[in-house]
């Protein structure tokens, strides 16, 4: 692994939960997020804020749940 790579990661704890916080980072992470989100409003990821949308199944473009998404740039 090198510090250019675009890593996923599961941010939260094992166990039961409200939410799952899952980090995208690096340089195909806003390119992969836009592949996988169908965001409300915006349309895009803006920097600092947090988006509502839906997670989309990129094989069957369905609906796999809510999202909140939030981008911090470099």
């Amino acid at each position: 692994m090198n510090l250019d790579d675009t890593i996923v990661a599961i941010a939260t704890p094992m166990g039961r939960g409200g939410i799952g916080v899952v980090r995208l980072s690096g340089a195909e992470a806003v390119a992969i997020a836009h592949s996988m989100l169908r965001l409300r409003g915006a349309g895009e990821l803006q920097a600092n804020r947090a988006h509502f949308g839906e997670l989309i199944d990129l094989a069957t473009g369905e609906r796999v749940d809510e999202v909140v998404a939030t981008f911090f740039a470099k």
